[in-house]
């Protein structure tokens, strides 16, 4: 659900994209200027975003360094954590020679526990549950 979520509202090409054509994008979908400008932001800074649209085999090309700095899932909502790791746990990833993209995958699942665990007890922090930016897209259901 969080993957299908998300990529409702990452576009396909963003890693091929411009941030004006990102922009544009929401503009066009959302009608409101600020809206547009936030959520392309959101999207356009947060490259582990991008993750959930590629495929499983240029996922797991994805170099130890890029994924630790590039796409690092510090800052991201619970939704958009879920959806990182729901893209990821669907590659077959080679453990040989991998420790840095093993390291980096046990890390978005440790982080992804404990914000679920906190999400279970209601301890999570608004921007933790959704990023604001998400609002206006989330209540048109944006595509």
């Amino acid at each position: 659900a969080a993957l299908a979520r998300t990529r409702r509202l990452v576009p396909r090409n963003v890693s091929a994209s411009t941030a004006a054509d990102v922009r544009a994008a929401y503009h066009r979908g959302l009608r409101d200027a600020r809206a547009a400008r936030a959520l392309s932001r959101r999207v356009w800074a947060t490259p582990a975003l991008w993750l959930i649209w590629l495929e499983p085999a240029r996922l797991t090309a994805v170099h130890a360094a890029d994924l630790k700095r590039r796409c690092d899932v510090a800052g991201l909502d619970v939704v958009e954590l879920r959806a990182v790791w729901a893209a990821c746990s669907k590659a077959a990833w080679d453990e040989r020679g991998r420790e840095g993209q093993a390291a980096w995958r046990v890390a978005v699942r440790r982080k992804l526990e404990e914000m679920v665990a906190r999400e279970r007890r209601g301890a999570l922090l608004p921007h933790e549950a959704r990023r604001p930016e998400y609002a206006l897209a989330d209540a048109r259901g944006l595509d």
